[in-house]
């Protein structure tokens, strides 16, 4: 296509961007379903918006000055760079992401090959790194004096890695896998390099944390088959270690409480003072109700029933295999239920709750947060003006946005689900699961990504506000449509269907023909 300029009450869907030429997005245009080709541009700025949006490799999506990408799919090769006060929400990222200069990139899924860099000024939140990602905040201080870098939420899993250095900053993070190449080289997990930061990390079975010289690891959860390491130099405070986890520490370690079971190694020139036994560090070993008081608490739950409530400031909880109730209050909280039935409610800060393997309800708190089900059924249900993201598990959840007036997020899983969505504008993604949505009161998405999806999605209550967003798929993702039973049935090229109940005609191919 030409040189394209999107400007207030356009819409433009399906634009194929190629070499040398370029779309731009302005103030109160849309973009829908582009495909920016090698050496195509988009530029998204000034409160613009480009959905789904597909960069391959070549060519580069520019995102700045209020201007928002939403479900990105950035492929191997091909750029994102999020500056200047822009937004990307939902990227999934084979390729790079550069955010820097006060551009924010949020959810963002960083897959084998894939890099998010995080630079002077840039800020991420509720990431996904897996097997082969890589995301490295560091604010290159040497270059920028006083420079600042932060990574908010990050999962690590299955080989992703997450790198702090130089005035970065990470905090709530949760670590489940790394690895040894070559014999000697980390590949994989959390390292908090020279000048870097971490807070509020939890290393779970199989995950590491290295804490470099100069680097500084504050309030550290170590699970069962969990590690740290404290280089020469390097600093961490807070560290709890549970049964089964262990901490190798050579740099100095302050308020370090090992419970029954844990395993610390003191090396040559270290220095270790250990937390006295109070009402801040707490291990839950019989059926409990723990009401605490203005002091940051870490609970580690035990095998029988746990009630905790009246947190004034940050709440970290671990469940076990007894049932949890976890109430927070105005703080952050990270949440994570085990394997009883959990109660887990967020606080007024930044949340991040994680559903277990035994049934679950987890209630977001106040302020933005992150809700995850894990592999028992689960109930999610987004709170307050927060924008929450909503994720479903593998077992049969139900997500419930309408006591939530933000604008939220929500991805199906892989179970069979039920999905309510809020007053806010939200955003659902199909997964490869069986989902029924019930539409909300405002203009919401409905997006699918190929590759993420392929189950079956029922849409009752889709309004003509509603758009349809369609990622990976190409020029057309449509490869049938007709009415059954009443219902537009329409079957996309990965195999994923979408029902919409009580619509009576096959309108998307109706539309498809209006703006040919």
């Amino acid at each position: 296509m030409a040189n394209t300029y999107v400007s207030s009450g356009q819409i433009v869907s399906g634009a194929a961007v190629t070499s040398g030429n370029f779309l731009q997005v302005g103030a109160g245009g849309s973009s829908i379903s582009a495909v920016v080709a090698s050496g195509g541009y988009e530029h998204v700025f000034n409160g613009g918006a480009a959905t789904a949006t597909t960069v391959m490799s070549g060519g580069m999506l520019d995102v700045f000055n209020s201007g928002v990408a939403v479900a990105a799919k950035v492929s191997s090769g091909g750029s994102e760079l999020v500056h200047l006060a822009g937004v990307t929400r939902g990227a999934a990222v084979g390729g790079t992401i550069a955010v820097t200069s006060q551009g924010t990139a949020i959810h963002t899924t960083v897959s084998s090959g894939g890099r998010v860099l995080v630079g002077p000024g840039g800020s991420t939140s509720g990431d996904v790194i897996l097997s082969g990602g890589l995301e490295m905040v560091t604010p290159y201080r040497n270059l920028q004096p006083g420079a600042t870098a932060s990574a908010r939420n990050v999962v690590v899993s299955s080989g992703g890695q997450l790198t702090v250095a130089e005035g970065g900053t990470a905090i709530n993070v949760v670590v489940s896998s790394w690895q040894i190449s070559d014999g000697v080289t980390l590949k994989g997990g959390f390292s908090v390099d020279r000048g870097g930061v971490s807070q509020n990390t939890t290393v779970a079975s199989g995950g590491f944390e290295a804490v470099r010289s100069n680097g500084t690891a504050l309030d550290t959860v170590v699970q069962s088959g969990g590690h740290v390491f404290t280089a020469r130099g390097g600093y961490v405070s807070g560290v709890i270690i549970q049964s089964g986890g262990d901490i190798n520490i050579w740099g100095t370690a302050a308020g370090v409480v090992v419970s029954a079971g844990g395993e610390l190694t003191q090396g040559l020139f270290s220095s270790v003072t250990f937390a006295a036994a109070g009402d801040n560090s707490m291990v839950v070993t019989g059926a409990d109700t723990v009401i605490a008081g203005t002091g940051s608490v870490t609970i580690d739950g035990g095998t029988t029933a746990t009630t905790v409530s009246g947190v004034d400031a940050n709440l970290d909880f671990v469940a076990a295999s007894g049932d949890a109730t976890v109430v927070g209050s105005t703080g952050n909280t990270t949440l994570i239920g085990g394997a009883g039935s959990d109660l887990l409610v967020g606080a007024t800060g930044s949340n991040a709750i994680y559903g277990g393997s035994g049934a679950a309800t987890l209630v977001a708190g106040t302020g933005q947060s992150t809700l995850v089900g894990g592999s028992g059924d689960t109930l999610l249900m987004a709170n307050g003006t927060g924008a929450d993201l909503l994720v479903a598990g593998s077992g049969a959840d139900t997500v419930n946005g309408l006591y939530g007036t933000g604008p939220n997020e929500v991805f199906a899983g892989a179970g069979s689900d039920v999905v309510a969505l809020g007053a806010g504008a939200d955003t659902f993604i199909g997964g490869q699961g069986v989902a029924s949505v019930i539409g909300g009161a405002s203009s919401d998405v409905y997006g699918f990504i190929n590759g993420y999806g392929g189950g079956s999605v029922i849409i009752d209550g889709f309004k003509s506000t509603d758009k349809l967003a369609f990622a990976g798929y190409g020029a057309n993702p449509v490869v049938s449509e007709g009415v059954v039973n009443g219902s537009d049935l329409v079957v996309l090229s990965d195999g994923t269907k979408i029902e919409f109940e009580g619509i009576g005609n096959a309108f998307l191919t109706h539309l498809a023909k209006t703006y040919q």
